[in-house]
């Protein structure tokens, strides 16, 4: 790790809540060692007792257990897990209720462990709104330059940016290349202004590509996931990808019915929302939570978990408010313009997942391109919003087709 011993005029932080916690904030301000002052804002978070790690391994190992029995792991030879893989299990379960049990009360843990360590401390009101601001307008101000960077780095793939690592030779540059190959692998599409926008942070690239999982054949994801399994990835680790498309999948279509992507042109009321998707929340809530919601402070109101619900998959809910009878409500509908951008996402992910397995097994998939997506394994009831010969791949990918 970094060690600085060279006399420095100050240490100046802003720290989230997440992922850091208060060990980690310590360590990072300690390792300037002959610092003249040190300041450090941290952004209060209070959160309800946290889940026993007992808990959280029970979770994991259920969770296991769901995909052992939707992927069909004993017919394929994949037998139970190894002493290896519960061991880590366990000691994941273990680091992660340290870490929750630190974010109950964050800044008085990080006052404590900074104490103990030797400081002084001076508490100034973080919440000062001039504080607040200056914070906001430089966060801003850095991921505009982040987002520059990024758009005019030439692209860094995964084994590339590891070379990098390995080598010692990461630069600002490779960082935002790297950052830009991560945007345009998912999408499969060259990066624009308005792509950056709706897919650099890790959280929104995942919800894509649970969107797009949607629309792929069954039998592949089941695959994937056996993939995992036989190769011994660690179960924190894995997509559990056939168990989260059931679960989703058969949400949607509790509140929308089978064809729930005319849901955008279906409004209904909070009442209704909660008389569809109620029955099967406190149904599947044990299977919701392991798969979307892992935090026991949030509220398990329907409404509530609906929306944690649709964002797992990128979808968002509008509303509008109307007034009948003089009585004031809110309607809701899927917010049909970011359904259909996400829709036309989706079929450019699933059209480049296509080129990247002909690539690596020579095979013959000119159907598949020819016929905008229409594979009997993939994009089977993805509507044809966009033709294929519309999409911009990445150059990197258009190279590597011919």
């Amino acid at each position: 790790g970094l060690d600085v011993t060279a006399p420095v005029a100050g240490v100046f932080a802003v720290m989230g809540n997440q992922p850091l916690v208060a060990t980690d904030m310590i360590q990072m301000l300690g390792r300037y060692r002959n610092a003249a002052r040190r300041d450090v804002y941290i952004k209060p978070l209070h959160k309800e007792q946290p889940l026993d790690w007992l808990d959280l391994h029970a979770i994991t190992l259920e969770q296991h257990a769901a995909t052992r029995r939707a992927a069909d792991f004993e017919q394929h030879g994949l037998g139970r897990l190894d002493s290896r893989q519960e061991a880590i299990a366990r000691l994941d379960a273990q680091l992660k209720a340290a870490a929750d049990q630190q974010r109950v009360d964050l800044v008085s843990y990080f006052a404590a462990l900074a104490r103990r360590e030797g400081f002084t401390l001076a508490f100034h009101n973080g919440r000062d709104q001039d504080v607040y601001q200056a914070i906001r307008a430089t966060a801003d101000q850095l991921e505009e330059e982040r987002k520059a960077r990024t758009l005019a780095a030439a692209p860094v793939d995964r084994d590339d940016y590891r070379r990098h690592e390995m080598a010692g030779t990461v630069t600002p540059e490779i960082v935002a290349g790297y950052r830009r190959w991560k945007i345009e692998d998912t999408a499969g599409l060259e990066i624009t202004d308005g792509l950056y926008d709706d897919l650099h942070s890790p959280r929104q690239r995942a919800a894509l590509r649970r969107f797009a999982d949607l629309f792929q054949d069954m039998a592949r994801l089941q695959d994937r996931d056996r993939q995992e399994a036989a190769e011994q990835v660690m179960l924190y680790a894995r997509g559990h990808y056939t168990t989260a498309r059931q679960l989703v999948e058969a949400g949607l279509k509790a509140v929308w019915g089978e064809n729930w992507l005319e849901g955008a042109k279906a409004e209904l009321t909070e009442t209704a929302i909660v008389e569809r998707f109620g029955p099967f929340m406190r149904k599947h809530l044990d299977a919701i939570k392991r798969t979307v919601d892992r935090r026991p402070d949030l509220s398990e109101a329907p409404l509530a978990v609906f929306r944690r619900f649709l964002a797992f998959v990128g979808v968002k809910l509008g509303r509008r408010r109307v007034c009948e009878d003089y009585e004031r409500f809110w309607l809701y509908f899927l917010d049909g313009a970011h359904l259909e951008k996400w829709q036309r996402y989706a079929r450019a992910r699933l059209a480049h997942l296509a080129r990247q397995e002909a690539a690596a097994t020579n095979a013959e998939r000119g159907d598949f391109l020819r016929e905008g997506g229409n594979d009997s394994r993939a994009a089977r009831d993805l509507p044809d919003l966009l033709p294929l010969d519309a999409f911009k791949p990445p150059q990197w990918a258009r190279a590597g087709a011919g």
